[in-house]
């Protein structure tokens, strides 16, 4: 193992927790018998590059996803990809005389996807792309916010179901000798539609509004930790830092750290420890616990074992939160989180830092002030089922 994973790998400060034996290839560290299954037939348990995950971030269908998945993984089970799979006497495409029945084949290539396609109207920016091998010509269909030709609908979106729809054209022609619709285009554009206005915008586009969040002061005789982790994966830099204030919103304490992990969600977890432990140190034993990372939250909360890199910090997490007598820990926008966002980014500035301090920063000054005078901030948010999150 590399030095710097040994480094990024925290280590329990607080919790006493026997070593115990967990399943490496589990989150949770329950067994997982199709691994085992794997280990016990020696099969290579590395998965190999795929180059396609960029599909997983179009704006699109979930089975159209799953289908492009399967596409580029060469396993739409077409009669080519049978016969390499050893099912063999099943001959070529049905369409096209002594043509193989390749992928490409059927969604570009034959007679019947190419009269489509020529129906279709596909930008010019696009034509050369009808050359490309299969996982460049759907990628570079499958982005960008160019218009059909002559049409009221984006060309990503019909190219989409373009596929879609040549695929169940040439099943339905396999299993039900059901020929080729002639109107194919017509019921892809009318699919297009629907997709834009019923999925894509099902509320014209109006599904995100601006909310105002501003920092809360606890409730009297509370104080309240506001904590934040920081992770810059290109340059590796991470931090933590957090700060604890009373119902008046006075500064009690605070802290920045220059930490060395190798996660977003272990920083977040770092920040919480810290600030658990210096929370403890100062006598705190009312304290309203605000993050704005809901997955640390999730970890924490939860009676889950977790296994690998994480178990200690979550360990140490959920034994500081057990020795402070009344505890509330919950989610937080950014936005009203500033100040431990400051603090942990002044923990990542620098490669060697841990600091308390008992008086604020001056790079706090203005952020402080604004929570103090109760100042919004501006948060664009979704709008689902009624509700702002």
């Amino acid at each position: 193992m590399p030095s710097i994973d040994v480094r990024a790998t925290p280590l329990r400060r607080y919790a006493v927790r026997e070593d115990q034996r967990s399943w490496i290839s589990s989150q949770s560290g329950d067994f997982d018998p199709r691994n085992a299954y794997s280990l016990a037939i020696d099969e290579n348990l590395e998965v190999p590059n795929f180059s396609g995950k960029w599909l997983w971030t179009l704006k699109t269908l979930p089975k159209i996803k799953v289908f492009l998945w399967k596409c580029l993984h060469l396993s739409l089970p077409v009669k080519a990809v049978l016969a390499h799979r050893g099912i063999d006497g099943l001959g070529g495409c049905d369409s096209c005389t002594g043509a193989e029945e390749s992928i490409i084949h059927v969604l570009r290539d034959c007679s019947t996807a190419k009269s489509f396609w020529e129906c279709s109207s596909y930008p010019d920016s696009f034509k050369l792309s009808f050359s490309d091998d299969l996982e460049p010509w759907i990628k570079k269909n499958s982005f960008g916010s160019t218009m059909a030709a002559g049409k009221d609908y984006e060309w990503r979106n019909f190219f989409l179901l373009g596929l879609w729809n040549l695929w169940l054209q040439r099943n339905r022609r396999a299993f039900k000798q059901q020929p080729a619709n002639p109107d194919l285009v017509k019921v892809v554009e009318m699919q297009t539609r629907e997709l834009m206005y019923c999925v894509l915008e099902p509320n014209g586009g109006k599904d995100r509004q601006v909310r105002q969040v501003k920092w809360l002061k606890p409730a009297e005789g509370w104080q309240k930790l506001n904590i934040d982790g920081s992770f810059v994966s290109t340059s590796g830099l991470a931090g933590c830092g957090g700060l604890l204030r009373d119902s008046s919103g006075q500064w009690i304490v605070g802290f920045a750290e220059s930490i060395c992990v190798s996660s977003s969600i272990a920083a977040e977890l770092w920040a919480l420890r810290e600030g658990l432990g210096l929370c403890l140190e100062r006598g705190a034993t009312a304290v309203e616990i605000q993050i704005d990372a809901s997955a640390a939250i999730s970890l924490v909360a939860s009676n889950v074992n977790t296994n690998g890199d994480l178990s200690g910090l979550v360990d140490d997490c959920r034994d500081l939160l057990m020795r402070l007598p009344q505890v509330k820990l919950s989610h937080c926008f950014r936005e009203a989180n500033f100040c431990a966002d400051a603090l942990a980014n002044l923990g990542a500035a620098s490669s060697d830092l841990s600091i308390v301090f008992d008086s604020p920063p001056p790079v706090l000054d203005k952020l402080l002030l604004d929570d103090m005078l109760g100042s919004y901030r501006p948060r664009l948010c979704t709008l689902a089922a009624g509700h702002v999150s």
